[in-house]
């Protein structure tokens, strides 16, 4: 992921996901803050996703950080939320969907 889409998503709203059981795509939905459009992050072939929502770092729907790395033809997604918490998933591949460009 590009450094435009690193600086997109910081500080980006996150609405919600959505899992497509029978085809592994899975969906993440987000408000960008600079230009409050929609953004999506779509994932492929996923295999596993955890997430955790117990605020340690307090209430917020903010994205502090978002890692897309690939090793050995698997992709794993990273969205830390600026409440400390992690949405994590594992697939193919990750491709962030800005509707702005």
């Amino acid at each position: 992921m590009g450094t435009d889409a690193m600086s997109l998503l910081h500080d980006a709203t996150f609405k919600k996901l959505e899992l497509d059981w029978s085809t592994g795509q899975l969906t993440l939905f987000l408000t960008s803050a600079l230009h409050k459009n929609e953004v999506r992050i779509v994932g492929n072939g996923v295999t596993s996703v955890s997430l955790d929502r117990e605020f340690p770092w307090g209430r917020s729907v903010s994205v502090n950080e978002c890692l897309i790395e690939s090793i050995d033809g698997t992709a794993t997604l990273k969205l830390e939320m600026q409440s400390g918490d992690n949405v994590i998933a594992c697939g193919m591949k990750f491709v962030v969907n800005d509707e702005a460009r």
